[in-house]
């Protein structure tokens, strides 16, 4: 192998896309698809553990470091871990579906839903949005009333609409004098909430007010979700998401932070695939309306901590670095294309605040569409994401935390795990002659391209319940004809290579079953945790919350059967959908809401499960089906 100079440029094509890039010699595949644009998998941040960046090298020569995913028969036929690999001349790469990361995510039925949403989350708060319009007619200026223009308009503001003083910032104001006189004394004002206080942000001539849009965005981890919101009138115009295209640095924010400290440019990095990530789904939803974007004059944002800390460009060290503090709880407003998002020139991008570090203005959005903050009944809420929140209380008190789950229920971590995306197994069902019927998000005639979420759990629910494995997630029971051994471990076979999308195996094996069983117990101890805490036990709870696009499509019985869920009456759980979205577009279009959900914010308090001596015994208690104690899961007890 001929040794290549440093200086020395390589071409890199990639496919299906076409794109290319130079690079220098001993460039990773990885590296050179982030600057190239182009997303792949990238489930653990390029530290070569999970295997899901897998590629094909179709031309040119890379060199591998050794790893358990990739066997030298493999890696003869050009796969490769785009991690893993140093380009070493010009090369083609081609990127499987499985490891692409331009699929559309799967819409929940409340991020696409309309006005109706607010009616199922019994959202009660009055319609006053944050960015209003008001029309008016502004007596000309005489001897006797000389006030100001920008006088003259703040009396009419007050007269209107009972609004006190209000601020306007110079740009603003310059041009007033001109546009009332050239439009007969008739201005449209837009008015923003900023800072606890309405501003004037523009002035435009004539009669726009029914010309004011917004919009509500739930800056997820793996999922960023808008929707678009006529503020004249409160109406839901457009929905739209896509993955998040910071994942291509790691699909937990840990990753995220890392990259952040190890690159001098990380955070810029970062904070610009989110704003650009913003801005497609403002043009997507503003071509769906058939609006300019300069119509956009509000945008509201939840998420975790860390994504609206990168969003401002904020350094993250500290949220990762014992006592964990964030730069803030309720960051400021501010101007939206000081931060890189291309609305109307004087849109505002607000914020809910968060309760710490790991629990953020997404779970201060569940509280607040769940409507648990406004009732004296006591309500559980549960966010299954990357990480597992929990919150607990009502309206006097609110206690939460945030639960280490992985992103197991992401469909990552596994070997066959997917998104919930075209292709993936939303459901399985085990008959009792073995027989196995899967969902295929897609519908018929699509072929399976990998197990997500809710598709495992039915799995591990239907194997466990049929006697395939063990209370310990081990095979051993039952026979099944799709049960074989991998080397030494054994696995079941969902599909066969020559049915499935990628034309690999679809499998779970008991590595999997390991992963999952962890993932569950830690967010069902952390709610478990939290009450005993606080003296409560699942008999006192009234209302059990499932909030996250994730939690939308759980099977409640078999989410109970492995142990993920308090075996309780089924009637007192509550699936409020996409929460985050839901409690976004409530304070955008409720002054009173917005209110509503900073009060929320402030009365949770935080309580660090690191710091419960219990804690761990409680969680090794959980890693079988569904529990060591089956005390606590009286309907498992019977034939187990």
């Amino acid at each position: 192998m001929t040794e290549t100079g440093k200086n020395k440029s390589l071409r890199v094509t990639f496919e299906p896309s076409g794109t290319v890039i130079s690079v220098t010699p001993g460039t990773t595949v990885k590296d050179a698809a982030n600057m190239a644009g182009v997303n792949i998998t990238n489930v653990c941040g390029g530290t070569g553990v999970c295997g899901k960046c897998e590629v094909i090298v179709t031309g040119g020569t890379v060199d591998m470091q050794p790893n358990t995913f990739i066997d030298d028969a493999g890696f003869a036929q050009g796969r490769a871990l785009a991690c893993l690999s140093k380009i070493l001349t010009d090369v083609s790469i081609e990127i499987p579906g499985e490891s692409c990361l331009d699929e559309t995510p799967k819409l929940d039925e409340d991020s696409a839903a309309g006005t109706e949403t607010y009616a199922k989350v019994e959202c009660s708060y009055p319609y006053n949005p944050l960015c209003r319009k008001e029309l008016l007619t502004l007596p000309p200026p005489s001897i006797e009333d000389n006030l100001s223009d920008l006088d003259r308009v703040k009396r009419e503001l007050e007269k209107v609409g009972g609004y006190p003083a209000l601020n306007a910032e110079f740009h603003t104001i310059h041009p007033l004098a001109g546009i009332i006189r050239d439009n007969g004394f008739e201005t449209t004002v837009t008015l923003s909430y900023k800072d606890n206080a309405f501003e004037m942000v523009r002035f435009e001539g004539g009669d726009t007010a029914g010309i004011n849009y917004g919009m509500a965005v739930d800056i997820g981890t793996t999922t960023i979700f808008a929707n678009l919101i006529n503020l004249a009138n409160g109406e839901i115009c457009g929905v739209s998401a896509l993955y998040n295209s910071q994942m291509r640095f790691g699909e937990d924010v840990i990753s995220r932070i890392v990259h952040t400290q190890e690159h001098k440019h990380g955070l810029g990095t970062l904070q610009r695939l989110v704003a650009d990530d913003i801005n497609d789904l403002k043009d997507t939803l503003a071509a769906q309306c058939g609006i300019d974007q300069t119509d956009i004059n509000y945008i509201f944002c939840t998420g975790n901590t860390v994504m609206i800390h990168i969003l401002l460009g904020f350094a993250l060290g500290n949220i990762r670095r014992e006592p964990y503090i964030p730069a803030f709880g309720k960051p400021p407003a501010v101007r939206a294309s000081d931060i890189g998002i291309k609305i109307n020139a004087t849109g505002n991008i607000n914020f809910l605040p968060g309760a710490g570090a790991y629990v953020g203005s997404d779970i201060t959005a569940d509280v607040l569409a769940s409507g648990m903050a406004d009732t004296d009944k006591i309500g559980l809420l549960i966010d299954v994401g990357t990480n597992g929140e929990i919150v607990l209380g009502n309206s006097d008190w609110l206690i939460c935390c945030s639960a280490s789950a992985g992103p197991a229920f992401e469909g990552a971590g596994t070997r066959s795990g997917i998104r919930a995306t075209s292709g993936a197994i939303e459901k399985v069902r085990i008959a009792g002659d073995g027989a196995v019927e899967l969902g295929i998000i897609g519908g018929e005639g699509t072929k399976p391209g990998g197990i997500c979420g809710s598709g495992y759990i039915d799995l591990v629910a239907e194997l466990f319940s049929a006697g395939y494995v063990d209370r310990t997630g081990r095979f051993g029971g039952k026979h099944h004809d799709s049960i074989r051994r991998d080397g030494d471990e054994p696995e079941f076979v969902l599909a066969e290579g020559s049915d499935t999308d990628s034309g690999k195996d679809i499998v779970i094996s008991e590595s999997d079953i390991a992963t999952l069983i962890r993932t569950k117990g830690s967010i069902y101890t952390a709610a478990e945790s939290l009450m005993t805490h606080v003296g409560l036990s699942w008999n006192d709870v009234d209302n059990v919350y499932i909030a996250g696009g994730f939690g939308s499509y759980l099977d409640l019985k078999r989410s109970i059967t492995i142990g993920l869920l308090p075996d309780i009456a089924l009637e007192k759980f509550r699936f409020i959908g996409n929460g985050s979205i839901a409690g976004a577009r409530m304070a955008l279009v409720s002054l009173d809401g917005y209110i509503a959900a900073k009060r929320i914010a402030r009365k949770m308090t935080y309580f660090d499960l690191s710091t419960d001596p219990k804690f761990m015994t409680e969680y090794t208690s959980s890693l079988f089906l569904p529990h060591t104690d089956l005390e606590k899961f009286p309907s498992q007890r019977l034939g187990h």
